[in-house]
């Protein structure tokens, strides 16, 4: 097994832990600008933080649909897969948990670092991250379903949905399993809310002290 995989967890926390350690910006304040800034200007400066919420609760909402498909995802060191998912929201792309925790991390960079140079370079090296972490993925699908699989990404993509073309071989198994409900799958995935909650707190402590 890859080290890379094996370790995602706590590469993603050390990642956590570099993000804190930069001094970040804080909060727009009335008190602390000039008089002479408008509204307009003003209105800017949150537009990170609007972004940052936005995007977010997006990759949130994307997380739980991913659960709503997917029986107990692999936490460990090792690959697991009963079964190729190909329905719900793997029938529109392949990797939205990787894609979930790409937006969430870049949510927490634009939140605490605003528009700059260091959001930039956390964001890039988080992308590659996740980009490597689905290709080991694919590469174990691969080996694991073989054709199937094949066909799958054939007609599926990778993160950015599209019209898909070409056969659905996964289509065999569209309704093999049904649907988790929403709250299901928010209450499967408590482990992942608890830390994200965790970090919050500590990013608005780390930006108003």
């Amino acid at each position: 097994m890859n080290r890379l995989y094996t370790f995602r967890g706590y590469i993603l926390a050390a990642l956590a832990i570099l993000l804190l350690s930069i001094p970040g910006v804080g909060f727009p304040s009335r008190q602390t600008l000039d008089q002479s800034t408008s509204s307009v200007t003003y209105f800017m400066l949150w537009v990170p933080f609007i972004l940052s919420e936005t995007l977010f609760l997006l990759s949130v909402l994307l997380r739980i649909q991913a659960r709503r498909s997917i029986g107990e995802h692999t936490r460990g060191s090792t690959h697991d897969a009963d079964q190729l998912v190909t329905w719900g929201v793997y029938s529109k792309i392949r990797h939205p948990l990787y894609l979930s925790n790409t937006g969430i991390g870049i949510s927490f960079a634009l939140f605490h670092l605003g528009f700059s140079w260091e959001t930039i370079l956390f964001t890039a090296v988080l992308v590659m991250f996740e980009i490597v972490l689905s290709r080991l993925e694919d590469r174990y699908l691969e080996t694991r379903f073989q054709d199937l699989w094949r066909n799958w990404k054939s007609a599926t993509p990778a993160f950015v949905p599209y019209k898909s073309r070409g056969s659905r071989s996964g289509s065999a198994n569209d309704n093999s399993s049904t649907p988790r409900s929403f709250i299901q799958s928010f209450k499967a995935d408590k482990s992942t809310w608890i830390w994200l909650c965790f970090f919050i707190v500590l990013l608005v402590l780390r930006k108003i002290l």
